[in-house]
């Protein structure tokens, strides 16, 4: 079973996300292998934060994070000292619970 990149942590805003991609992108915290299976999802808890990279065809690399708080993406763009330059969404929430298909698009 994988554990969390980071325990005990609430993400707030886009800007904790930012910290925690770009922290993962430097190796100073463990990534995620790979989405988290049924059991994984199962053992979510409050506070945890598991950050894994997704990359689709034909897109650049991104993270993506998953726990019972806000779940985000960005693409890896970031330079120390400066913000960063790619477009910051909400792709997909984990958090154990079914509300709807992960991979709806407009």
């Amino acid at each position: 079973m994988q554990q969390p990149t980071l325990t005990n942590i609430h993400i707030r805003s886009p800007e904790d996300a930012h910290k925690v991609f770009y922290a993962v992108q430097l190796g100073l915290l463990p990534e995620i292998t790979r989405r988290l299976d049924a059991q994984e999802r199962k053992q979510l808890a409050s506070g945890n934060v598991y950050c894994w990279a997704d990359k689709p065809a034909g897109e650049t690399h991104t993270f993506e994070a998953g726990g019972s708080g806000q779940s985000t993406r960005a693409g890896l763009g970031m330079q120390a000292g400066q913000p960063p330059a790619y477009e910051f969404t909400i792709e997909r929430w984990t958090e154990g619970l079914s509300w709807s298909a992960s991979r709806i698009r407009e």
